[in-house]
């Protein structure tokens, strides 16, 4: 994926895929992304995690954080007491 991001990615265990918590200013969707590619397209929505607050981006408590499986086959990620996931 290119772009400027405040993302948080975490990447497969044959590190041929690439998940964000954001895309190109997007913060309510996970993004998934192959190696070589700029391409990024959207695995799930989620809940807006950022919100601007007295003029200052913010995250909110539905900021996720991803991680593979170590199979590959899916991406874990926590929202507010919960887990998630997401099979690929």
């Amino acid at each position: 994926m290119h772009g400027p991001t405040v993302a948080h990615c975490s990447a497969s265990p044959a590190e041929d895929r690439f998940v964000a918590d954001e895309g190109f200013g997007q913060t309510n969707a996970l993004f998934m992304a192959r190696k070589g590619s700029v391409q990024a397209e959207i695995l799930c929505q989620t809940a807006d995690w950022f919100e601007t607050r007295e003029g200052v981006r913010q995250a909110t408590p539905y900021h996720p954080h991803t991680r593979f499986l170590p199979s590959g086959t899916a991406v874990a990620f926590n929202g507010p007491r919960n887990i998630f996931l997401v099979e690929l």
